[in-house]
């Protein structure tokens, strides 16, 4: 073999080895990455013509109302089903089935749920309870004359996601990088009287500016809410 075929072997061989390096490095990027970032911002309002549409429920018709409860519900439903790494949820008030559905569904999924919500009656009572079997780590504010009155959960918030990576010894920027936040907030208390017989309004939006000021609000309360008996591995979980 000549000097100049020698050279050619290796310069094919080198890009050979160089093509494939840059494969394996788009492949783990898609891996990493995922699906793009879905953004998007939306009102889901409850009021009197969420049930004008019952009829066709019970007929097996198709719904066309943008009001009807069920498609509300469902909506958030999905937006709790989207999270990958963790929802942190302040809430005044919690009976819902369905919402309380979906985060038994997330909870299995391994998703780590942290609960705020105010002084409770016997049946949420057992709801905590159950939710936190399942995993949840629950939070209640002393009985003051301040009332929890929040209403809003923040999913796969960034600096919850950074948190959980970083226990994970798996502090991937890129991880980081391709996470998309997303919030729901309201008037509603997520109970059947606050969805189903009242007039409210959930905003659901992944606006970053947004969610992180809803995130720092969270992690402010929960610090606030430590139980001085509390342990370090339950204040660390989930």
């Amino acid at each position: 073999m000549n000097y100049s075929k020698l050279c050619k072997y290796f310069l094919n061989a080198t890009a050979a080895s160089i093509g494939w390096l840059l494969i394996k490095c788009v492949m783990r990027k898609i891996k990493l990455l995922g699906t793009p970032k879905e953004h998007f911002h939306e009102v889901l309002f409850f009021n009197e013509m969420c049930h004008s549409c019952v009829h066709k429920h019970m007929t097996g018709q198709q719904c066309q109302n943008v009001h009807c409860i069920d498609r509300q519900v469902k909506r958030m439903q999905q937006m709790i089903d989207k999270s990958k790494y963790s929802i942190d949820l302040a809430i005044y008030s919690l009976s819902t089935p369905e919402m309380i559905d979906a985060l038994y569904r997330a909870l299995s999924r391994g998703i780590k749920l942290r609960l705020i919500i105010n002084e409770t009656c016997r049946q949420e009572m057992i709801t905590l309870s159950r939710l936190r079997r399942c995993g949840a780590c629950v939070r209640k504010p002393p009985m003051t004359k301040h009332l929890m009155h929040h209403k809003f959960c923040v999913i796969d918030g960034h600096k919850r996601v950074q948190q959980l990576l970083r226990r994970r010894n798996c502090d991937d920027s890129e991880l980081i990088k391709s996470n998309c936040p997303l919030v729901m907030s309201g008037s509603a208390n997520w109970t059947n009287g606050d969805l189903y017989t009242s007039y409210n309004s959930v905003i659901i939006s992944t606006n970053s500016k947004l969610a992180a000021e809803l995130e720092a609000e969270f992690c402010r309360l929960w610090r606030e809410l430590k139980n001085p008996n509390e342990r370090d591995s339950y204040v660390l979980s989930p």
